[in-house]
């Protein structure tokens, strides 16, 4: 919709007043629009990201979590190096699935459910 405004000849301010109409509180921020209004004026009409440094997040994703969990109910005394040595995933990682996304925590060298209730919760 930005790229359509700068198109049409529209400033920024009228393209954020547009976004704001159609999306509301989820509208870009003014600043937002000015930058990719820049963009485009500087021949950039590309709507992907540049490539930046760094390693993309793979780690984390269901068949990990599922491996992770795997390894827990196998052996609930299992650590985090363990599990990062079987995985060859980071410990943050490991860290991030096991707290994050399986919602667990250590207790007494064994991994529970976080929320302690009378009925066991099961694993997600």
């Amino acid at each position: 919709m930005i790229l359509y405004d700068w198109k049409t000849g529209l400033t920024s301010k009228e393209s954020h007043a547009r976004l704001i109409t159609a999306w509301g509180d989820q509208a870009p921020s003014d600043r937002m629009v000015r930058t990719w209004f820049h963009e485009y004026q500087q021949g950039n009409l590309k709507a992907e990201d540049r490539p930046r440094s760094g390693r993309p997040r793979t780690a984390v994703t269901e068949e990990m979590i599922d491996a992770v969990r795997a390894i827990i109910e196998e052996d609930p005394h299992s650590t985090y190096q363990e599990i990062q040595h079987i995985l060859d995933i980071s410990s943050a990682s490991v860290n991030s699935i096991i707290h994050d996304y399986l919602d667990l925590h250590k207790v007494c060298a064994r991994w529970v459910p976080h929320q302690l209730i009378d009925a066991p919760k099961p694993l997600r």
